[in-house]
């Protein structure tokens, strides 16, 4: 049997002077370019390119202007001031357009020099966030594209297609980018009514919930009504139900706003009824004791009861003190004599 020759040394043999360990000195040399790391906080806030948000709509505006798109879902809510004006933007951006213009938009994004399905360029590297999910040809259907802005970073452009009916539904307006430009985004009232139709249709509720009472504040915020016929989701009754039911903190919200529910005008605006010590109207200019009142709406084969307590010895049913206690529901079966 043949001996095997040795393998070669992995590593070169040290001469006497390399086999002594480094000095302190060296090793300062080495790890002194090391040290000046910024916190961790820096690097996620200067990868997060929020300085970038407004450039990227003024780029999406410039582009889109003339095709049917609108930002929606929480890039538009920024854009609302809802958290707060100040919260940071998203991490991404979301347009809306109906399933028929889907190709004219991807198409105008291409000219642009975007990445998009269907017109990515060849014989270059893909940029980083320009991976394309999927693509969506229907309603309801998502494609994404890689939307370049100053300084080299590329966003996500999520686009959602819904259907013409949908569409021409939505309220869409013309707003001020944050910067220079402007960028078309889906009406606050629009909004509304897609987290409420999230909400029916997942129930699951605490994310969805918590941007419909922001929603609900800045409509109170700035004073404006909103009517039934803007957000039909909103005032269904297999929302409106069950949502007021388990939120009843957003009952007021929802009345500031001029919405009332979807069965109020079955007994007229002023119908109630009052139980207790003196009169209905007694009670209303404090002249008497404590009481009761309680306005039904009508939901199909269920009445709900909203029920307003008042003591007048500290406060009466028009004035918010502390002798008013208001929000609470309750449920009975609808007699057919009502």
């Amino acid at each position: 049997m043949p001996q095997m020759r040795p393998l070669p040394p992995l590593f070169p043999p040290q001469s006497q002077q390399e086999q002594h360990p480094p000095s302190s000195h060296a090793l300062s040399n080495l790890i002194k370019p090391l040290l000046p790391l910024p916190p961790i906080s820096q690097l996620v806030a200067a990868g997060a390119g929020s300085g970038d948000f407004p450039a990227l709509l003024e780029t999406l505006h410039a582009t889109l202007s003339h095709t049917r798109y609108a930002v929606c879902g929480r890039a538009a809510l920024h854009l609302h001031g809802v958290p707060s004006a100040s919260s940071p933007p998203p991490s991404h951006v979301s347009i809306m357009c109906p399933a028929s213009g889907r190709d004219v938009v991807l198409a105008w994004g291409g000219v642009a020099g975007w990445d998009v399905p269907g017109h990515r360029r060849r014989r270059r590297a893909r940029r980083p966030g320009s991976a394309v999910v999927r693509r969506g040809t229907e309603p309801g259907g998502r494609d994404e594209m890689g939307v370049p802005v100053r300084g080299g970073r590329v966003w996500t452009v999520r686009i959602r297609c819904v259907d013409e009916g949908t569409w021409d539904g939505v309220g869409k307006r013309v707003v001020s980018s944050g910067g220079d430009g402007e960028v078309s985004v889906v009406s606050l009232d629009g909004l509304l009514d897609q987290l409420a139709r999230a909400w029916g249709r997942k129930c699951e509720g605490a994310w969805a919930v918590e941007l419909m009472l922001g929603v609900l504040s800045r409509l109170g915020e700035m004073g404006r009504e909103v009517t039934p016929e803007n957000v039909p989701h909103v005032v269904d009754q297999s929302f409106w139900l069950p949502f007021t039911l388990s939120y009843p903190e957003a009952i007021p919200l929802l009345g500031r706003c001029g919405l009332q529910g979807p069965g109020r005008g079955t007994f007229g605006p002023d119908f109630a009824m009052s139980a207790g010590s003196g009169s209905l109207a007694d009670r209303k200019d404090n002249k008497s004791g404590d009481g009761v009142c309680l306005t039904p709406t009508l939901f199909g084969d269920v009445m709900m009861l909203s029920v307003q307590f008042a003591d007048n010895r500290r406060g009466s049913l028009d004035e918010e003190r502390p002798g008013t206690v208001s929000g609470n529901i309750l449920f009975c079966a609808a007699s057919s004599s009502i």
